[in-house]
């Protein structure tokens, strides 16, 4: 598995380059079938799992199709990433506030990012939800630079 949840009842990860999840009461199923990709990791509860393919960082939801994970915290979130691209997602918080991953940033360079959401990332886009105030903040690459990625 490339993640899993903290007590393991989720695994995350691929199989045949196909992304894939693992519950204890549900077995192993297929995410999509929309072509390569991975999952890297989950919310606690499993509602939301993130993962890339060859050019993004992706979102899945409630057993709806891939999603870019770039778009969803544009569209949903109100964050403006300008002309950062999201590529891989490391990791994110059990409640599905905090994501951290690497991307490409507006001058080209590979960063490191982490996206802190004042509501967690939403199950599927009929269940409702209230977004607040949004704060993004920067992650670190060895150390050095700081990306800032910013709410409206």
């Amino acid at each position: 598995p490339l993640g899993s949840s903290p007590d393991l009842a989720l695994l995350v990860g691929a199989t045949n380059a196909a992304p894939v999840a693992w519950t204890r009461d549900g077995g192993l199923r297929n995410l999509d079938d929309e072509g390569p990709a991975k999952a890297t990791a989950a919310t606690f509860d499993g509602r939301a799992v993130f993962g890339n393919d060859a050019e993004m960082a992706l979102l899945w939801l409630g057993g709806e199709p891939r999603q870019s994970l770039r778009d969803s915290l544009e569209e949903v979130h109100g964050l403006d990433l300008a002309s950062w691209q999201l590529r891989q997602v490391a990791g994110v918080s059990n409640d599905g506030r905090t994501i951290a991953g690497t991307g490409t940033n507006p001058n080209g360079r590979t960063e490191a990012w982490l996206v802190s959401l004042a509501e967690p990332v939403p199950g599927p886009r009929t269940t409702p939800y209230c977004v607040t105030a949004l704060a993004a903040l920067g992650g670190l690459q060895r150390g050095r630079k700081v990306a800032k990625l910013r709410s409206p």
